[in-house]
């Protein structure tokens, strides 16, 4: 787990291949620090993803995955040849099994998409799009690891029990551990000056 709260830039994330190569990742934290595709397994990683073409999604085995559509005109997702879904609007989560052949299908060109990916046998998750003007927003600090990426900024993300502040633009992630939090129950209060937008991620390690 990060020993410190910090600020990752997007200078900090790492550019790369898809797993099957047909499109590029940007990699923004990955959990172990030492985890990638063909080595240690990860435990979580949050990713944007640049998708120029229709065609298949990698498979990650063993992963549940959360998807949005960040820029674009967005794209239809058919999942293990089953479910459908058209996600033709901004910042709205869709959750699916990495197990299953995931197909797209762009809807007026390249897009970009916002991913996190988790090992259901070693940690559970929830993600929340959250939509701040300057009246703030509260959200409990319920995992072992918090994170938030500013979609839309700027935005102040403050720990309530130590007023530890911390100061978002378009494209910055806080990543906060319980433990520096010095609260297991601690709560964020995340605020915009006019109009913001994040996602807050809530991670817990199961085993």
């Amino acid at each position: 787990m990060p020993t410190e709260a910090r600020i990752l830039k997007p200078a900090d994330y790492q550019s790369m291949p898809w797993k099957n190569g047909k499109g590029t990742t940007t990699q923004i934290t990955i959990f172990p620090a030492d985890a990638g595709l063909d080595g240690t397994p990860f435990i979580w990683r949050l990713s944007i993803a640049d998708v120029p073409d229709s065609g298949a999604f990698s498979r990650f085995p063993g992963y549940d995955r959360t998807i949005m559509v960040i820029e674009g005109e967005g794209m239809t997702l058919s999942v293990g040849g089953g479910e459908t879904r058209r996600m033709n609007h901004l910042y709205e989560p869709f959750s699916f099994s990495g197990d299953a052949d995931t197909q797209c299908q762009l809807l007026g060109g390249p897009i970009r998409d916002f991913n996190i990916i988790v090992d259901r046998a070693r940690a559970r998750y929830t993600a929340t799009v959250v939509r701040s003007g300057g009246q703030g927003i509260e959200h409990p600090i319920t995992g072992d690891c918090v994170l938030v990426h500013c979609l839309e900024g700027p935005m102040v993300v403050r720990l309530l029990s130590s007023g530890r502040r911390f100061d978002l633009t378009a494209g910055d992630t806080v990543e906060i551990d319980r433990e520096m939090a010095g609260n297991p129950h601690d709560d964020l209060l995340i605020t915009a000056p006019e109009h913001g937008t994040a996602v807050l991620v809530d991670l817990s390690l199961t085993d």
